[in-house]
């Protein structure tokens, strides 16, 4: 059986870990994107995938879809001028 850090992403992605995991992260981000402050659609994302299955609160930040987006299409969160509000570097929790 594989452990947390083993399994296939979607399948930890459904796991009562994570879930307790990304409610905590929503909880401590005030249920804001972290980057922008957008109340939309939120995604919590890892930013180290190094303690997967035993998190620390730093390890997760929470973004809306658009700033996730920007994350993984430019490798960081900011885009081109006037695209988007996102464009300093995530606080951490």
């Amino acid at each position: 059986m594989p452990t947390l850090a083993t399994m296939p992403y979607s399948a930890y992605l459904e796991t009562p870990h994570w879930q307790k995991v990304r409610a905590l992260a929503l909880r401590r981000a005030g249920r804001h994107c972290q980057v922008c402050g957008a109340r939309g659609r939120l995604e919590v994302h890892h930013s180290s995938y190094q303690r997967r299955g035993r998190e620390l609160p730093s390890d997760v930040v929470v973004l809306c879809r658009q700033c996730h987006d920007l994350f993984h299409t430019h490798g960081a969160l900011t885009a081109p001028k006037g695209t988007h509000a996102a464009t300093a570097p995530a606080r951490r929790a």
